[in-house]
């Protein structure tokens, strides 16, 4: 029996979980070449971090599916929510996006998803291109900030290998666990994509579209966020799109993996993408 994959793998709960393990790739007799690159490095299951506050981080959206979380976004304007293509590439699907850091408030807004634009080089095998666009049916409320997508300045300021910039998800704490209903957030610290590439996990898999964040050997965050998942800084007041979670080591390897990276796929370097998808302001 061999494994083709042509069939969609499901994402569960809050990202995905698509790993297999040594045995029962023995069994279906699947080599690495078969694999995804979601099969072969999902996305982080749990998140570390402190509760979000609603004020600090209203751009944040759950996408929602089933009823329940499905995976992260983040409103770049009131009616559009930028995202992984992974997520949302059933385009027939009935997706929801829940506003608020809060899965259980009573009180929290929902909006119909009108319309998915998935990148047109969205490579499911690699997760190249790994973005998307959702169109709301109605705008959020002025209370809900949507993030500014970046500058130049922006760059050259805050992207640099050490540079600390904040992630957020609803990941649960552990493997067999549910997620959390608040938010939480964790600040990472960005990696050269060549150190990334040394690590054996990552060899011959980043592209120049991925920022590469987290945190080495040693360190108590190694599960943080799920896919969709915005990469955010600061600058002078204003807080700013600089990638969305794409794949990662899964924490459900025992044990943990030495470094526990993720690659998130960069806002810069799909700008022009990203601004010929949403109407002129």
């Amino acid at each position: 029996m061999t494994c083709n994959n042509t069939a969609q793998p499901s994402l569960v709960c809050l990202c995905l979980i698509l790993s297999i393990t040594a045995s029962m790739a023995s069994s279906l007799n699947c080599s690495a070449a078969d694999k995804t690159m979601a099969e072969l490095y999902p996305l982080p299951l749990m998140a570390t971090g402190n509760p979000a506050n609603q004020t600090d981080l209203s751009y944040q959206v759950s996408v929602q599916l089933g009823g329940g979380h499905y995976c992260s976004g983040a409103l770049v304007r009131p009616d559009w929510v930028l995202t992984s293509a992974h997520c949302v590439q059933n385009t027939r699907a009935n997706y929801k996006v829940l506003l608020g850091n809060n899965l259980q408030n009573k009180n929290a807004s929902y909006r119909v998803v009108k319309k998915i634009v998935l990148h047109q080089d969205f490579n499911y095998r690699t997760l190249a291109n790994n973005i998307a666009l959702l169109q709301l049916a109605a705008p959020a409320a002025s209370r809900f900030r949507p993030l500014q997508l970046p500058t130049a300045a922006v760059m050259a300021q805050l992207v640099y290998p050490g540079s600390y910039l904040t992630t957020a998800s609803w990941g649960a704490f552990r493997a067999d666990g549910s997620g959390p209903d608040q938010l939480q957030q964790v600040d990472l610290p960005l990696v050269a994509n060549n150190e990334c590439e040394q690590q054996y996990l990552y060899q011959a898999a980043l592209f120049a579209s991925m920022i590469c964040a987290g945190f080495a050997k040693g360190t108590e965050h190694h599960c943080v966020a799920d896919s969709g998942a915005p990469l955010v800084a600061r600058y002078q007041g204003v807080d700013y799109s600089l990638g969305l979670a794409s794949w990662g080591q899964s924490c459900q390897s025992e044990p943990i993996p030495a470094e526990s990276y993720m690659l998130f796929s960069s806002s810069w370097f799909y700008l022009d993408w990203i601004n010929s998808q949403l109407p002129p302001l």
